[in-house]
């Protein structure tokens, strides 16, 4: 939403933020950028005697949950106004898979099309005039499986400036580590976290088992340090952690054949998972007496109960 009111800013347009939240201390003071702000009231025919004064040529729409409160409202004060929705992410899309996986079942179209969200977000669509959509496949998804008409949506992706080919970023192959930032109340980021280790480090450590010696699975856990979904492949790069360096020897194999064969086999399970094709890069790491450490033993999901 930053984005957008920096973009009708830039084009000399005057901007009024409304909200019915109240101001915390992670707030941004929009009246920073020259954008004035006014606190609305739900419920309330004050928003309507505003609106009338104000007359706006564009009403934007943050969410359809917004424009089912407002959006009536504004459709009887200012009939002229062009009347957009912002969704940022389609919220049906979301809660949908969110629900499919937190059930344990296969997401399927017809999932979405019979849960109330959807009808609820396709009717915001509906009553307004545009609708601004994030992403490639949301397009896809609303016309031809909504069936929404093309003049109805548009693809508005991030607005960030187009990345200097001359920057000093390091390539797929030089990046090592990552870490995930954040409490886990946003349910995407904590559902990855958890595909992560029930496909991806599963899929790796099932073909330990398999392939070594019974004193060697035992021994090893496997991390995910960097994972990257593009539209036609999944970068992978993990750990395969053992407490010993004789260990991380039999691992590797000689000239690497062994490691290469846990690789080569994982990645054909995971290309069948994700539908597209996965590159995966595996190395060892010793971590001794990992298997003695608390806090490691919590790290990895071991209950210590």
């Amino acid at each position: 939403m930053l984005q957008l009111i920096q973009s009708f800013l830039s084009q000399d347009w005057q901007v009024t933020f409304g909200t019915v939240s109240q101001k915390n201390p992670n707030s941004i003071d929009l009246t920073n950028y020259g954008v004035t702000e006014v606190s609305l009231a739900l419920n309330n025919s004050s928003f309507d005697e505003y609106m009338l004064n104000l007359n706006p040529t564009i009403v934007v729409f943050d969410r359809f949950i917004t424009e089912e409160q407002f959006g009536w409202r504004v459709a009887e004060t200012c009939p002229n106004a062009l009347r957009v929705l912002d969704t940022e992410d389609l919220h049906c899309l979301r809660k949908t898979r969110q629900g499919a996986i937190k059930n344990e079942i296969e997401f399927t179209n017809d999932m979405l099309l019979n849960s109330e969200i959807a009808k609820r977000e396709i009717a915001a669509i509906y009553r307004c005039d545009i609708s601004l959509i994030i992403s490639t496949f949301e397009m896809k998804l609303l016309q031809e499986v909504f069936k929404i008409d093309e003049s109805l949506v548009y693809h508005l992706p991030f607005l960030f400036d187009k990345i200097d080919e001359n920057n000093s970023w390091k390539s797929f192959d030089e990046r090592y580590h990552f870490i995930s930032i954040g409490n886990f109340l946003h349910a995407p980021n904590l559902d990855a976290t958890i595909q992560l280790k029930k496909h991806i480090w599963k899929k790796i450590r099932e073909k330990i088992l398999i392939h070594y010696k019974k004193e060697i699975p035992y021994s090893v856990e496997v991390e995910t340090e960097e994972f990257v979904e593009e539209e036609n492949i999944v970068r992978i790069r993990s750990v395969i952690m053992v407490e010993r360096e004789t260990q991380k020897g039999i691992i590797i194999g000689h000239k690497g054949t062994a490691i290469k064969r846990v690789g080569a086999e994982a990645r054909k399970d995971l290309e069948k998972f994700f539908e597209k094709k996965v590159f995966i890069e595996l190395y060892v790491k010793v971590n001794k007496n990992w298997r003695s450490d608390k806090n490691q033993l919590k790290r990895f999901g071991y209950n210590q109960n």
